[in-house]
């Protein structure tokens, strides 16, 4: 979904109606806040992956939906110091 999602009429009476104390924060913040988000995961999972003493196996899968929307998976097994 995209980040204007989070400034929809509909979704905003519903958290309303959930939580009336619930504060709706404005799309840009949500797309700074993701972003960050994001780069923390993926340094955390840099590290991990350069701290693996054995090797990586990945697995990937491919499909369409009903609906012909396209998906992909990517699984990474590997076995860790513990």
């Amino acid at each position: 979904m995209s980040y204007k999602f989070v400034e929809c009429p509909e979704l905003r009476t519903l958290i309303n109606y959930l939580c009336p104390d619930a504060i709706m924060i404005p799309r840009n913040t949500v797309k700074v806040d993701i972003g960050r988000m994001y780069m923390k995961e993926k340094l955390m999972l840099k590290e991990l992956l350069a701290s693996i003493p054995s090797r990586i196996c990945l697995t990937s899968n491919l499909w369409i939906s009903i609906n012909t929307d396209g998906f992909i998976s990517l699984t990474a097994h590997f076995v860790d110091l513990n």
